[in-house]
């Protein structure tokens, strides 16, 4: 969906394709911020129904490096 918009604004710079392609791009980085939000809440939820504490500072560890 973006690159056919982006592809449009740069075949013939106009401002209705340039406000499809921002449309398109910002749609795309509040679908992406909506997974990652529920990813993190899934691992979350995950990590406190888990008995061992070691799972924790495993996931901590690897996304602190």
């Amino acid at each position: 969906m973006i690159t056919v918009a982006h592809k449009r604004y740069l075949s013939l710079p106009s401002s209705v394709f340039h406000a499809l392609y921002i449309s398109a791009r910002n749609h795309i980085k509040s679908v992406l911020q909506l997974a990652k939000h529920f990813f993190i809440n899934r691992k979350c939820q995950n990590l406190s129904n888990s008995s061992f504490p070691r799972d924790f500072w495993h996931l901590a560890k690897k996304h602190l490096q």
